[in-house]
């Protein structure tokens, strides 16, 4: 019994170490590795001789993070590939790829990450100066790591806005006043005076402006009786009377250092302003081929306008476009067009989103003119992504195009019948030209 207790021991340590062993195999073999980091295309990290040196970053920039992974013995599927800088307290710092897989042994992928660094990262830490970059290849089973030394780079002159407070809102009527209040604090180790800060609605011609007479540096241990931060004193606009219903860009710009250093900061400010008449909107029929589309940062998308001019004269119609200066650029294309009586026309409005745009949702208006009549206004979307555009993107900007020439076509139908109307309105007869011509005067 004692022999038979004694086998069972042996068996159930052996089973035990080779579970162990299976383990702690399975654990620490990977099908793949990161092979290098670089900053800002800087070699921060290499695979064997780990960090190369440490890095330097300042408040408020963008660093660009570069990591080649390397598949080993097999191929290596759903990956994926994060950067965060850990330290700071009040968020997250971080990027991280969508999943992707290396196929084929020995073969090595490139992935750039992005990270938007605070204004305010360093304060309140007792390691202010000091962060890690953790870049991290993973799988649902295992992962590899590779941390990068940053180091803070303290800049003798930097603003930071904090807030803004626009009474009523952001959303005004004509003849109406708007007014404002900006924080603003320094992050640097230099002392600010006089600094200026303006208000403006560039498209209206609107402009004013006041002065925060100085601002202590926030790293000064001596500035118990001075301000790190200040508000501005109340800033005011009064809209014009006869101002057009739209969105507006408001910008905030802020001067400091003798006016050496600046920045700007844009709003979307909704007037609501003087209606189009029925009347004038009759004589038009506007339409477009899609009032949302998805934008990859740093690239760009294309809205299709379609005119028919109803009246019995030519018309000129121009587009403006507002509300994307805080996130992109718009143009139009052509800047203007001349339809004929019973014609029809197209524009494109070409709107870019900025490389730095915040994701998600952005709000813009295009207001149609009619010589210089606003007669029209379409509020549009654009969805601001990070990823590239999938090949079924393609299809969609097809469909959009087919809805475009269906959309055209039935204007062009709608004129045939204004036509029809006209002639049978005319009792059916026809006007011809001078005597002794065969030429027919069409209207």
């Amino acid at each position: 019994m004692n022999k038979q207790l004694k086998f069972l021991s042996i068996v159930m340590l052996f089973v035990a170490l080779v579970m162990t062993t299976v383990n702690t195999v399975s654990a620490s073999a990977t099908d793949y590795q990161i092979e290098r980091v670089d900053v800002d295309g800087t070699n921060a990290w290499n695979i064997g001789s780990g960090a190369v040196d440490s890095i330097e970053f300042e408040r408020g920039e963008t660093i660009s993070v570069e990591v080649w992974v390397r598949a080993l013995t097999n191929d290596a599927n759903d990956l994926k590939v994060s950067a965060e800088i850990n330290g700071y307290e009040y968020d997250d710092i971080e990027d991280v790829t969508k999943p992707f897989d290396i196929e084929g042994a020995d073969t090595v992928k490139r992935k750039v990450l992005t990270l938007k660094i605070p204004e305010d990262i360093g304060f309140d830490n007792e390691n202010s100066d000091s962060f890690t970059l953790r870049v991290r290849a993973s799988t649902k089973n295992d992962d590899d790591e590779a941390n990068v030394d940053l180091v803070l780079s303290k800049q003798r002159d930097s603003l930071n806005l904090i807030d803004v407070i626009f009474n009523p809102s952001l959303s005004v009527e004509a003849g109406k006043t708007l007014f404002s209040s900006v924080r603003l604090e320094n992050l640097g180790a230099k002392k600010q005076e006089d600094i200026k800060v303006t208000m403006s609605i560039p498209e209206l011609g609107l402009s004013t402006r006041t002065y925060i007479d100085e601002l202590v540096s926030a790293e000064d241990d001596n500035n118990d009786d001075e301000e790190t931060s200040a508000s501005t004193e109340q800033l005011f606009l009064k809209m014009p009377e006869n101002v057009k219903s739209g969105v507006y860009e408001l910008v905030i710009d802020v001067d400091y250092n003798r006016g050496h250093d600046s920045f700007s900061k844009s709003y979307n400010l909704n007037v609501r302003g003087q209606e189009v008449s029925p009347e004038q909107e009759a004589e038009a029929v506007i339409s477009i081929d899609t009032t949302s589309q998805n934008i990859e940062k740093g690239e760009g998308a294309v809205y299709k306008l379609s005119f028919a001019n109803l009246g019995s004269k030519a018309q000129t119609y121009s587009v403006g476009v507002t509300g994307t200066g805080s996130w992109g650029t718009a143009r139009v294309d052509p800047s203007s067009i001349l339809v004929l009586p019973n014609g029809a026309g197209e524009m494109y409005v070409f709107v870019s989103a900025n490389e730095n745009a915040d994701l998600g949702t952005h709000f813009f208006t295009v207001t149609i003119n009619a010589g210089d009549q606003a007669i029209k206004q379409i509020n549009l979307k654009a969805e601001v992504t990070g990823a590239s555009a999938q090949p079924s993107d393609y299809s969609n900007i097809r469909k959009g195009l087919e809805i475009g020439f269906l959309v055209l076509l039935i204007i062009l139908v709608i004129l045939g019948l204004v036509l029809a109307g006209k002639k049978l309105g005319g009792n059916g007869k026809e006007e011809y030209g001078e005597p002794g011509t065969n030429e027919k005067s069409y209207y």
